[in-house]
């Protein structure tokens, strides 16, 4: 479905946008999107495992009142009260003591036990509240400035269609989307937006042709939630190559986001060719530079011709942003040391694609905590289906267990993938400060922090320019 590139950054930034990237595990929270929306941009918040943050807020207590004063605005009532009676923990029991621990969330699958009465899965239901939530806190919090919008990767689509209409449901205005996200977003946008339901085709591997697998889909029907969209977000489409970019426009993205491979997380795998600047410019779409774009600032970006910049690095280490202040003063503390290491890792990420990390001291990188957290990973927000050789869909992941994972994967270099992976669910929920601890083994889940090449560098800059603490509205100065 092709359309129009009259993106609301045109209409609404003329002198170019400066856009908070979405990143990890609640890293861009609802505080600083709704901060960086206030200060006159755009707030984008992360969706990546949203049904999981959710739940371990709510027995977190919701501390800051936020979660119940935006969800009182849901649309069907019935499914939030089932949530609170089943996550809500008025004292918030934090799992900082070994009596206790947070109660597991279902997983994905590509069908999903109905929750009697609701018509909905658990799991999809808890996606639609999280992003639902995030949205309204933000907006709340912007005062009704900027705009907002939600990242999700395309290596986890399982849970899109739930996430997008969650988003639509608070009005959001965009969502973005990379990590090899699909062509036909924009098509699902208008179907949930209709109140259609969707069929969301989801790769299932090793699936012969003829198979029943072959076309498997997970189903989203938006009837149930009892309410009708608030907005049919742009899709802005994150691109490293011009074929790519165009692909996605061709089917109706409305922005192109051009990342470069220096960027935090996760990035193209080295083999694919970077196209320069220059050819994003010359595309008929608005294009946002991102990835090193710090210092470089919205200025000389829009005199490059592009309409806005991305920046996430440096708003992950603001004081607004989600992840654990220990992880945050450390980063901080060692780039203006001079001793802050950002490595470009191949294996790490069971997803296959590059994964930038902060080389942080106890955190998941340290030889010094090998062996304290094991292989298992109770969360499965990355794992994907397959078929196994009796035809039967089974789910898999390169950082499970040693003995379940490595019987999933097959060719040459399977066994290098599964012995490189590390458990990106566990360690990054860590890293925003909601890892989990074993009441029967103590174990506790440790973090693990990325950030984009240029970070060290772009940290020492801003606090020589502005001080200590980096603020959402330091960095909204330091990119203008």
């Amino acid at each position: 479905m092709a359309r129009k590139h009259e993106s609301i950054i045109r209409q609404q930034f003329p002198d170019g946008v400066k856009v908070l990237g979405g990143m990890g595990v609640d890293i861009s929270s609802k505080y600083l999107a709704g901060t960086v929306a206030g200060l006159g941009g755009a707030g984008t918040l992360s969706e990546t495992g949203g049904a999981i943050r959710l739940a371990r807020m709510l027995q977190d207590g919701d501390p800051d009142g936020h979660i119940h004063e935006s969800l009182a605005q849901f649309p069907n009532q019935n499914m939030v009260d089932y949530v609170y009676e089943k996550y809500y923990l008025p004292d918030g029991k934090r799992p900082t003591r070994r009596a206790f621990k947070y109660r597991p969330v279902p997983k994905y699958f590509l069908e999903n036990k109905l929750v009697t009465g609701l018509g909905v899965a658990e799991v999809e239901m808890l996606t639609v509240l999280d992003v639902f939530e995030q949205v309204v806190t933000a907006r709340r919090i912007s005062q009704g400035n900027g705009i907002l919008g939600v990242n999700g990767l395309g290596k986890i689509p399982m849970p899109m269609s739930a996430a997008l209409y969650g988003a639509m449901l608070a009005g959001a205005e965009y969502t973005v989307r990379g990590a090899g996200v699909r062509t036909d977003v924009p098509d699902v946008i208008e179907a949930l937006y209709n109140g259609n339901p969707v069929d969301y085709e989801v790769k299932v591997d090793y699936a012969q042709p003829g198979s029943p697998h072959k076309n498997a889909a997970v189903h989203f029907d938006p009837a149930p939630y009892g309410g009708q969209p608030k907005s049919r977000p742009e899709f802005w489409a994150i691109a490293g190559t011009i074929g790519g970019a165009q692909a996605y426009l061709d089917g109706g993205a409305d922005v192109i986001v051009r990342e470069d491979r220096v960027a935090g997380g996760h990035n193209m795998p080295e083999r694919i060719k970077e196209d320069p600047i220059e050819a994003f410019i010359a595309l008929d779409a608005p294009i946002i530079l991102a990835g090193g774009v710090a210092r470089m600032g919205l200025k000389r970006a829009v005199e490059l011709g592009a309409a806005g910049i991305q920046v996430g690095s440096l708003f992950a280490v603001s004081r607004e942003s989600g992840m654990a202040p220990a992880e945050r003063g450390k980063a901080i503390s060692l780039a203006l040391q001079d001793r802050l290491e950002i490595t470009d890792d191949t294996e790490v990420s069971p997803t296959g694609y590059p994964f930038r990390t902060a080389n942080i001291p106890l955190t998941a990188v340290d030889p010094k905590t090998e062996g304290l957290m094991s292989r298992e990973c109770p969360l499965s927000v990355l794992h994907t289906p397959f078929e196994n050789a009796d035809g039967v869909v089974e789910y898999r992941c390169a950082a499970d267990t040693v003995e379940k994972a490595l019987p999933k994967f097959r060719g040459p270099k399977a066994v290098a993938k599964v012995m490189g992976a590390r458990c990106l669910c566990r360690v990054l929920f860590a890293s925003s400060g909601k890892g989990q601890i074993n009441s029967q083994t103590g174990e506790r889940d440790v973090s693990l922090v990325t950030l984009g090449a240029t970070a060290p560098d772009d940290i020492r800059d801003i606090v020589a320019q502005y001080g200590r603490p980096i603020t959402a509205e330091t960095v909204m100065k330091y990119i203008d």
